[in-house]
């Protein structure tokens, strides 16, 4: 089971951050897994599973068209 440290967890949060998305909004659970997802939850959180089995810096590069490519209506948003 690989950790996600907190190095990781600051890359992610400036990929949300540039997104406009407001940090009590993101979950980030701490062990990665498969190849990683991106979704938002019943309750308006964006969940963001970092992967286990992907290279970090590519997934991470790829990010930011993913959390794009949902519907933010329900995820509380920065400002």
């Amino acid at each position: 089971m690989q950790r996600v440290g907190g190095s990781e967890i600051r890359r992610i949060l400036s990929v949300t951050d540039a997104a406009g998305v407001h940090r009590e909004a993101v979950s980030i659970p701490l062990t990665a897994r498969g190849t990683g997802s991106v979704r938002v939850t019943p309750a308006g959180r964006l969940e963001i599973v970092a992967p286990a089995d992907t290279d970090f810096d590519l997934w991470l590069a790829a990010l930011p068209g993913a959390i794009g490519g949902l519907d933010l209506s329900a995820v509380q948003r920065a400002g």
